[in-house]
């Protein structure tokens, strides 16, 4: 649900929404966002000063995904859906402690006792061949979890 269906959120409150992971546009740092007209207006006013403007052809590949690719997601969705239940499947199979994955595309693992973020990333890539993203990058509560994301093809899980 949007934040700003919430009552008076569109007065205190902006929402930012990105195309990086459910347009399949990641690492082309484009998104917008809206709601309070101040705020709007200053993150503008930052960004002028701090952004280059975005590639023409880059806006035109996000209006058509807008306005003509929800089937698309919702194809796309229901891929993740099936990996997702795989991916628990398998850590259900394996006795593998983990917090049912409730939406998107990661999985966060706690690591084994005795074992930082860092280096559960080097054993399972070294034992397994998996690679993982350290959780501490993504903020300090991070630290003793990886970050598993499931946006692979369904060969590589089994």
């Amino acid at each position: 649900p949007s934040l700003l269906a919430a009552n008076g959120a569109k007065e205190r409150a902006i929402e930012v929404f990105s195309f990086s992971k459910g347009y399949n546009m990641s690492g082309y740092r484009v998104g917008f966002a809206v709601g309070n007209k101040e705020m709007i207006a200053n993150l503008k006013k930052y960004h002028t000063h701090t952004q280059a403007g975005m590639y023409g052809a880059l806006q035109d590949a996000c209006t058509v995904a807008l306005n003509d690719c929800d089937e698309v997601l919702r194809e796309q969705a229901n891929i993740f859906k099936q990996l997702r239940n795989l991916i628990e499947e398998k850590l259900k199979a394996a006795k593998i402690p983990h917090d049912p994955i409730k939406g998107g595309i990661f999985l966060w693992l706690p690591c084994p006792p005795g074992f930082s973020s860092d280096a559960f990333v080097e054993y399972l890539l070294a034992q397994y061949s998996i690679l993982v993203a350290p959780g501490h990058p993504f903020g300090s509560e991070g630290e003793g979890y990886v970050r598993v994301s499931f946006a692979i093809d369904e060969s590589q899980l089994l």
